[in-house]
C-alpha cells in the first residue's frame, strides 16, 4: 500500500513538473512571437500610417499563440491570459484595418494610444 501511495505521489509530481515546463516553453514561444510584432509596432509609432502595418511581415502572426493557448490557459491567471488574448486581438484588428485603409492614411492618436496601452500591459506578463 505504501508503494502505491509513493508511486501515485511520484507520478503526480512528474506530471506537475512536466506541465510547468510545458507552460514555460509555451510562454517563451508566445513572447518571442509578440516581440517580432514589437519592431513593427515601434515603426508604426514613428510613421503613424497604415502602410507601416503592412510592411511588417511578422506583424500580427499568431502561430505560437494558436498552438500554445490551451497550455497557457491552464498555467496563467485569467487576467494574464486575457491580456495576451487582447494583444493578439488588437494586432489582428490592426492588420485587417490596414488592408482596408490607404497606405498613406494617418493612424489616429486614439488607435496608437490603445495599441501602446495593450503592449505596455504585456511587458509585465
Amino acid at each position: 500500500m505504501i508503494c502505491g501511495l509513493l508511486n501515485g505521489f511520484v507520478s503526480w509530481l512528474l506530471a506537475r513538473v512536466t506541465m510547468r515546463s510545458s507552460a514555460r516553453v509555451a510562454a517563451l514561444l508566445v513572447s518571442e512571437e509578440l516581440m517580432q510584432s514589437w519592431a513593427t509596432a515601434a515603426e508604426i509609432d514613428k510613421q503613424r500610417t497604415w502602410g507601416a502595418v503592412l510592411r511588417g511581415h511578422e506583424f500580427g502572426k499568431r502561430t505560437a499563440w494558436d498552438e500554445n493557448r490551451a497550455t497557457l490557459g491552464h498555467a496563467l491567471t485569467s487576467d494574464g491570459y486575457m491580456s495576451i488574448a487582447a494583444a493578439y486581438s488588437g494586432l489582428a484588428q490592426a492588420v485587417v484595418r490596414a488592408g482596408i485603409e490607404d497606405r498613406d492614411t494617418p493612424i489616429g492618436r486614439a488607435t496608437t494610444r490603445l495599441c501602446g496601452r495593450r503592449s505596455s500591459r504585456l511587458r509585465g506578463v
